[in-house]
């Protein structure tokens, strides 16, 4: 038996890359770069989300045999993302489109040092010159959820010792 689940390319919560990387790159950065213009559609999910569909799955026996694609709540662009990242973190930031080319070299780099660069080939091709989003409605015939917000995610992603403490007490 079994069931796969797709889910986004961009799978957000505490301590995941990209958002370390977002992090860093807007709190540091008057000006934020953004390859390939971030035009791409992107449709983020909250790690949890993804992690309760999983479990949830192994009791459901409408999911055998199933592919369920998984994706957040929000579409938006991958600019609007980082837009949303900079808003999170209370950061008015100048954003920058520079051509696809110019992450190349990055993720030449991210190919041998991966612990310092985030950005590999299979990432620039899949993030940036392709929308990544889902059609949610199988899933949501099999598996009534309510996916967590892009805004919540992002806000316990980027300060998650201060979600850790409110959620509990």
């Amino acid at each position: 038996y079994w069931t796969i689940f797709r889910p986004s390319l961009q799978i957000i919560g505490p301590g995941d890359r990209f958002s370390l990387f977002a992090k860093k790159l807007i709190l540091y950065n008057p000006l934020v770069p953004v390859l390939g213009g971030g035009k791409n559609l992107v449709q983020p999910v909250f790690v949890q989300d993804v992690v309760s569909l999983l479990i949830r799955s192994l009791t459901k026996k409408e999911s055998i045999g199933k592919i369920y694609e998984v994706g957040g709540p929000d579409t938006l662009t991958f600019l609007d993302l980082l837009k949303e990242y900079a808003s999170v973190l209370g950061k008015k930031r100048i954003f920058c489109r520079i051509p696809l080319w110019a992450g190349y070299p990055f993720a030449f780099l991210g190919e041998r040092f991966p612990r310092f660069f985030p950005l590999n080939f299979d990432i620039l091709q899949m993030m940036l010159k392709e929308d990544n989003v889902c059609d949610l409605n199988p899933l949501f015939q099999d598996f009534p959820i309510i996916l967590t917000p892009l805004r919540l995610a992002l806000t316990i992603a980027l300060y998650p010792s201060l979600t850790k403490s409110t959620t509990s007490a």
